[in-house]
């Protein structure tokens, strides 16, 4: 009972982080520091212009979450793992508009997406607090 109580916690908590990664996305997104796919993403942790990764659980292939991972944990860069691909590619606005249509449009899953590390980037906001003490404390 209490073992099913502590993974309730970290559900709720890991829920917490979905949505503060989605505002830190969002905020990165109209800033110009966002950078989505997975030669974008290495290009720019190898140049250890990275701040944060969000690398999607169901991705592609285990080599794609192998080697982000790698690179992350060598060159500190904070890597999260977000639940979906599609839902990332929502947030990272990879979209496809159909012909002829004004407002059909197809939503591109994104594996993986990097927010690079700027002076632009306000990371004394609690939504980076909040991602900071999560990845120290949780994982």
């Amino acid at each position: 009972h209490l073992c099913q109580q502590g993974r309730m916690k970290f559900k709720s908590k890991s829920i917490l982080v979905e949505r503060a990664v989605k505002i830190v996305i969002k905020e990165a997104r109209f800033k110009k520091l966002l950078v989505s796919g997975l030669k974008e993403t290495i290009k720019f942790i190898i140049q250890k212009n990275g701040y944060l990764c969000v690398l999607a659980k169901n991705c592609d292939l285990k080599s794609y979450r192998v080697t982000i991972k790698v690179l992350c944990l060598k060159l500190n860069v904070k890597l999260i793992i977000f639940s979906n691909k599609k839902r990332l590619g929502r947030l990272t606005r990879q979209i496809k508009r159909k012909k002829h249509v004004k407002y059909n449009f197809k939503v591109i899953p994104c594996s993986t997406c990097l927010i690079i590390d700027s002076k632009r980037l306000n990371k004394e906001r609690g939504y980076y607090k909040f991602i900071n003490y999560f990845l120290k404390n949780f994982l």
